[in-house]
């Protein structure tokens, strides 16, 4: 799918779209990206979240923001029930209690599927920045995710929309923000949460109830990139006000190679027309 008359995105021009001077992905064995490296990890270390302010270059962040704009009309509305996921003793009195700990996430997400022959797409592509997602997080490798649509989601919040407290299936997140919502549409994070919960329920049950008192606040000015242990750090985008929006991408990398949804899960979060594992479309819908 293409939108408009403009030509593809080659992914040979993707390093414009960064700002190389600040952040140079393109030369690794030099000492600022040494230095970078360095810091960065030390951060993620010690707060459970890294944040790259003006990643993108000026132009780069126009492209982007321009394109998801435009992408983002065809993005399919979700209303998801979302709980806490990976805690065998959450997941036992989710059975039994599910109105007690269910929260629906309202979005609209557009899948990679969709976003082919866009700056967005090759950005994802582009290997010297999933390297320094790599390098960052301390991984020997990332690969690209394999799933044809949530590899790169582009997740746009209206007034109202929201994304529930909840961790991630993937060790790590990777988070660009294009637009910022005026009022509401925060993200924010209680680092390092589940080996607690391992043991005791209790901060998540405060937090469900609207006592998160260890929560931080990370910035989503656009251009910037957001990393956290996604895995191990309880997260959520809060409720955005009235006559604003918040969009950003998700750039899915795993550590091991051929990660993909079921067909079924693929098609509930992206809609009916979400391709199968061959390539081939959904049915149409009239």
């Amino acid at each position: 799918m293409h939108i408009g008359i403009e030509a593809p995105f080659a992914d040979s021009e993707a390093p414009s779209l960064v700002n190389l001077a600040r952040y140079p992905l393109h030369a690794p064995d030099s000492a600022q990206y040494a230095r970078l490296i360095e810091t960065s990890r030390a951060t993620l270390r010690a707060t459970g979240a890294l944040q790259l302010r003006g990643l993108l270059s000026t132009a780069g962040l126009a492209r982007l923001a321009d394109e998801g704009h435009r992408y983002s009309q065809k993005a399919a509305q979700g209303n998801v029930p979302m709980y806490p996921i990976g805690l065998p003793a959450a997941d036992d009195r989710v059975a039994r209690e599910p109105g007690r700990w269910a929260r629906t996430a309202r979005a609209r997400g557009l899948g990679y599927h969709a976003m082919q022959g866009t700056a967005m797409a090759a950005l994802y592509r582009w290997a010297p920045l999933r390297d320094f997602v790599a390098k960052v997080t301390e991984q020997p490798r990332l690969y690209l995710h394999d799933d044809p649509s949530n590899a790169l989601v582009l997740m746009t919040y209206g007034p109202g929309d929201e994304l529930p407290w909840h961790f991630d299936t993937a060790r790590f997140s990777s988070i660009l923000h294009l637009t910022q919502a005026a009022v509401g549409g925060e993200f924010e994070y209680v680092a390092d949460l589940r080996p607690q919960l391992e043991v005791d329920l209790q901060p998540l049950v405060d937090i469900l109830d609207g006592r998160p008192a260890a929560a931080r606040q990370a910035p989503t000015e656009p251009g910037s990139l957001t990393v956290i242990a996604g895995a191990r750090t309880l997260h959520r985008v809060t409720p955005v006000g009235r006559d604003t929006v918040r969009r950003a991408l998700i750039l899915c990398y795993d550590d091991v190679p051929g990660q993909r949804m079921d067909v079924e899960t693929r098609r509930r979060y992206f809609g009916p027309d979400a391709p199968d594992n061959e390539g081939n479309p959904g049915p149409a819908v009239s």
